[in-house]
């Protein structure tokens, strides 16, 4: 059995590198994720067999099938959130977002606007996508990844002086992610992660600066709501 769970690791590894590489080569593959060539030249053989990869020119890519098998989850998650987030906007007076991890960058997949905040719309619509270390909802959605991946989007995010990282841990502790005129000025978020066996999503509570200050008392009806739409999800 832990052979099995072995095998479907290393599997799900180089799929994640292809997803983020775009397309690469079997011995660029094994040299990024530190695995003998010869085991990934075999792994990426049953891959391509299942339909989940494609081989153009000696060089490997995931599939349409795997593409679409991975938007499936977003219907699956807007469905799941719909009445809660619509609960929690109308609980709260403000807008609410919820978000899903989409490489390297967070994007909306559902936006409930209250009138009070209408003046919001206009960078946070459905399809929006921004950088996970500019927005509460990425910021959640970057502290809830594996080491791995932190570490990799650190990097690259120039993060030398570790406040990045210190921040990161923060929102670890406190299970809550904030940020105010980061992404867009005059905005203000407080979101948090949603997870199924992994992180999926943030939802968000988005604000006019100027209220910024009333995001602090929405935060337990944020972490309640999240709650609902995870068990929604089991």
């Amino acid at each position: 059995m832990s052979e099995i769970s072995k095998t479907a690791d290393k599997a799900i590894a180089l799929l994640v590198e292809l997803a983020e590489e775009g397309m690469a080569t079997p011995q660029k593959l094994a040299a990024r994720v530190k695995m003998n060539r010869t085991v990934v030249q075999r792994l990426l053989t049953t891959l391509v067999g299942r339909g989940f990869v494609t081989r153009v020119d000696g060089e490997y890519a995931v599939s349409p099938r795997l593409r679409r098998l991975a938007a499936a989850v977003q219907p699956e998650l807007r469905r799941a959130a719909a009445p809660h987030a619509a609960a929690l906007s109308a609980k709260t007076h403000e807008t609410v977002v919820v978000q899903v991890l989409d490489g390297d960058t967070a994007v909306v997949i559902a936006e409930i606007v209250q009138p009070s905040s209408i003046a919001l719309q206009a960078r946070h619509t459905v399809g929006s996508r921004s950088p996970l270390t500019l927005s509460a909802s990425g910021l959640a959605i970057l502290a809830a990844l594996d080491a791995r991946d932190t570490e990799r989007i650190l990097r690259s995010a120039d993060d030398e002086d570790g406040t990045l990282a210190r921040r990161l841990e923060h929102i670890r502790q406190t299970g809550v992610a904030t940020t105010s005129d980061e992404l867009q000025e005059g905005v203000s978020g407080i979101a948090v992660a949603l997870r199924r066996e992994g992180v999926v999503g943030s939802l968000a509570i988005l604000a006019p600066t100027f209220r910024a200050g009333d995001l602090e008392k929405h935060q337990p009806h944020l972490i309640r709501a999240a709650a609902r739409i995870e068990r929604s999800l089991a």
